[in-house]
């Protein structure tokens, strides 16, 4: 009954185990020979698999901390900003959700610069100016992040063919 029982727990954890593998995205790297198992391994439990080359797994590891770290720290900010203006922090998330989603959606669907929205995207000077007058009573550091994710937003403005360079410019200097 020992040994049955035995089998009968590893059986049930390597079940749950493999089912969160299942469906999973994996970046490969190493020998030909063990990249090989290491695919085949990933599609006998229905996942993908990407090969990179050794150098690369620093930046693998960066773009993943910043996909999912990062948008924690994004969400953070967003509820922080939310919360000042008057919304009770424990609904902020549900109400900045469905935005969320929205711009997920567009970017798997559009890609990178079309599903770029708002002031930047605009040009709207204005605005970017409103949000950082507000913005600047929560403190430095909330401002200087804001001043930063919109300077790298200016890019993508550009690149979508949204924003003029004349407004490029004048919304690079209003963020300094």
């Amino acid at each position: 009954n020992f040994i049955r029982m035995f089998f009968s727990e590893i059986s049930q954890n390597a079940f749950s185990v493999i089912s969160r593998l299942s469906g999973a995205e994996y970046v490969l790297e190493g020998d030909p020979e063990a990249v090989l198992l290491a695919r085949l391994i990933a599609s006998g439990l229905v996942a993908l698999a990407f090969v990179i080359q050794t150098e690369g797994l620093a930046l693998d590891h960066a773009a993943a901390a910043v996909a999912s770290n990062y948008l924690v720290t994004l969400m953070s900010l967003a509820i922080k900003l939310i919360a000042a203006a008057g919304v009770k922090e424990s609904e902020a998330f549900q109400i900045l959700r469905p935005l969320v989603n929205g711009t997920l959606t567009n970017i798997e669907t559009a890609g990178i610069p079309e599903a770029l929205t708002g002031p930047i995207a605009r040009g709207d000077c204005k605005t970017v100016a409103d949000h950082m007058t507000g913005i600047q009573k929560l403190g430095t550091d909330v401002l200087l992040l804001y001043k930063t994710l919109g300077r790298a937003t200016v890019q993508i403005a550009r690149d979508k063919g949204t924003l003029s360079a004349d407004a490029a410019r004048e919304i690079l200097h209003l963020l300094g």
